[in-house]
């Protein structure tokens, strides 16, 4: 295998403007402040793979404007690209999010040659090279495929779809790539939306259709479950974070015995668009400080100390 995990998801140029409030309809507002960050569920999570020393390619459809920038920070990190294809005459996925001083917030986003995806090939390298297959947000119907090819090869399938699960997935495509995932990833709400698809009435319920269910919790940590019980992964300590996080879980998380428990450390670091967003300036690619730091994500260090 060349790689450990190919992930599978968007690559998106965030554009992230700051107003003192948001604009009526017909109307226009100065702004306070703009940002523009590398993001995306599939960049953000393969860039933090490999700064974790993780081995990850990373397979997804971006526009012939992809910038230049951003390539050169995913190859800066480490991560394969030989899956990441950009479609003549197409732009690359963009989301402009307007945010106030009150905390509300507004999106616009436009999802690129990503919107077509289930035309277009499966990205193979990405699940032939690898040990594991991350599926993130994407279209439901693209992803079938992938998980047969992945299936038919004997690999594992991680499966988060984020904020998508809500409105692109139907019930008959969520229990297909469900019950050929080894294991799937949510936030609360998105468990509730998951137990529904699936027609069940519990977290452990989803147990009969996957292996392992990964919940995170904000504050309260993190959950994850299997058929042999749940084990809770409480919040670490603002300070410990970093080093926890960026030292010890190669060494200790994929090397070590428990390997449920390690996977989902290394993937419940939810490393998804909106939860691993860093301020990237466009020429600044310089990122050292990127690492989790919500308790969300960076909670997952303690499972395996």
């Amino acid at each position: 295998m060349k790689n450990f995990v190919g992930v599978f998801g968007h690559v998106v140029m965030d554009y992230i403007v700051t107003l003192r409030r948001l604009p009526k309809p017909n109307t226009s507002i100065e702004i306070l402040d703009r940002q523009r960050y590398f993001g995306g569920t599939g960049g953000n999570l393969a860039r933090a793979a490999a700064r974790l020393g993780v081995k990850a390619s990373l397979a997804s459809f971006v526009g012939d404007d992809f910038p230049d920038d951003y390539r050169t920070a995913l190859h800066k990190d480490g991560v394969d690209t030989a899956d990441l294809r950009a479609v003549r005459g197409a732009n690359t996925p963009t989301a402009w999010v307007f945010s106030d001083s009150r905390g509300n917030q507004m999106a616009v986003i436009d999802q690129g040659p990503m919107k077509e995806a289930a035309r277009f090939p499966v990205l193979r390298h990405s699940v032939r090279d690898v040990e594991l297959v991350h599926l993130a947000t994407g279209r439901p119907e693209y992803y079938v495929r992938v998980a047969e090819l992945a299936e038919s090869l004997g690999r594992t399938i991680a499966f988060d779809p984020s904020q998508e699960i809500h409105y692109v997935y139907t019930p008959r495509l969520f229990r297909a790539l469900l019950s050929r995932s080894k294991y799937f990833f949510g936030n609360e709400t998105e468990i509730v939306r998951a137990k529904r698809l699936a027609r069940v009435t519990s977290t452990e319920g989803l147990l009969r259709i996957t292996t392992v269910v990964v919940a995170t919790l904000g504050s309260r940590g993190s959950a994850v479950y299997t058929r042999e019980g749940r084990i809770r992964i409480p919040r670490v300590p603002p300070g410990r974070r970093r080093d926890r996080c960026r030292g010890r879980i190669p060494s200790r998380v994929l090397r070590g015995p428990r390997p449920r428990v390690r996977l989902a450390a290394v993937w419940n670091s939810r490393v998804r668009g909106r939860e691993f967003r860093r301020r990237e300036k466009r020429d600044a690619v310089e990122s050292s400080d990127m690492v989790p730091s919500s308790p969300s994500r960076a909670s997952t260090c303690n499972a395996v100390m």
